[in-house]
């Protein structure tokens, strides 16, 4: 008797188990806040849209196999009249997720560009705000965090005052982005944050105290500038501030 189980039959049989037992999970969660997120969209497990068939196996053959993407956020950041301000855009109706919460501008890497393109245009299409001097500052490849995207963060300082920049909505696609604003960076704990952008803000807070707060210069001696130093490289703080604090410390010997 003829077998009808082909090798055919046999992967899409894989793969439909796949994605069954990624559908029998919860279909919802919480965010840190206590409120209930639903599932949705790329990279959640329940979209089958998620499933890459491009893949290939050694004999050439297509092979299924899951893909990670890769996104990216930047904190933009602008001093007026003493106090720091942080871009932020809120979620739109039209997105996935966190509708309604607030995230520094952020998105997914497009074919043909690098990541700082890509940091770029994000806050460009988010805000309608050209910064072209943006620097890399880490990235996430954990696959427990934000649907499994490997995020590259970036940062960039603005000059000039807040009224130097008109916010705009042209680019962006429809029902994106809500609000866009500055918020002051001292009040940023007063924002529901989507993607725990608000952890990252805490840590450009840490890195970049420095160069945000400056440095009050009352050492008592060289010694004390030496330990200053040693902290600023432990804490790995902005590297330009520290090289600034190096010739700082020059002058004072």
């Amino acid at each position: 008797m003829k077998s009808f189980i082909t090798e055919k039959s046999i992967r899409r049989a894989v793969n439909e188990s796949i994605l069954n037992l990624l559908k029998e999970e919860d279909d919802v969660r919480f965010d840190k806040y206590g409120n209930q997120i639903k599932r949705g969209g790329q990279g959640w497990g329940v979209d089958p849209s998620m499933m890459n068939h491009q893949g290939y196996e050694k004999d050439g053959k297509p092979s299924a196999w899951f893909s990670r993407s890769v996104a990216v956020a930047t904190a933009v950041l602008i001093q007026d009249e003493g106090q720091w301000y942080v871009l932020a855009n809120e979620r739109g109706q039209g997105t996935p997720d966190y509708q309604g919460y607030w995230n520094l501008p952020c998105g997914y890497l497009d074919y043909n560009e690098t990541v700082e393109q890509a940091a770029i245009r994000e806050v460009y299409e988010e805000t309608g705000i050209k910064c072209q001097n943006i620097k890399n500052i880490g990235h996430s490849s954990s696959p427990n965090e934000n649907r499994q995207n490997v995020c590259f963060f970036f940062i960039s300082f603005l000059n000039g005052s807040i009224d130097d920049y008109n916010f705009s909505k042209d680019n962006m696609e429809e029902g994106e982005v809500g609000g866009i604003k500055w918020v002051p960076i001292d009040q940023a704990d007063d924002v529901m944050w989507a993607f725990d952008h608000d952890e990252l803000i805490h840590q450009i807070l840490e890195r970049f105290s420095g160069r945000l707060y400056g440095d009050n210069g009352n050492y008592a001696n060289p010694q004390q500038m030496l330990d200053k130093l040693i902290n600023l490289v432990k804490s790995r703080a902005d590297e330009d501030y520290i090289i600034s604090f190096i010739e700082k410390i020059k002058r004072a010997v």
